[in-house]
């Protein structure tokens, strides 16, 4: 977070350089827009704090929403039965 803080005054507010945020949202934006099979992503959250943020967003884009523990191997070891990611992007 600090490369979007622009200044910190003495009180201890912080100023966010909002230019900077906003650039990084429309680049996601880009990405997201570029993706050619609709659900072909996967969003993951893997900390217990509020975990509806990555559902609504995963419903929102029809992404595969992975909320909790992230198992390494998950993408890359197909052969798993319950692997969140087919080999034909659907």
């Amino acid at each position: 977070m600090e490369q979007y803080i622009c200044r910190k005054k003495s009180d201890g507010i912080y100023t966010i350089n909002l230019k900077r945020a906003w650039e990084k949202l429309l680049l996601t934006a880009r990405a997201i827009v570029a993706i050619e099979i609709p659900g072909g992503e996967s969003v993951i959250h893997s900390r217990n704090t509020c975990p509806w943020a990555v559902l609504k967003f995963a419903a929102a884009t029809r992404a595969i929403p992975i909320v909790g523990r992230f198992t390494p191997g998950t993408f890359t070891n197909q052969i798993q039965a319950a692997s969140p990611v087919s080999s034909d992007g659907y």
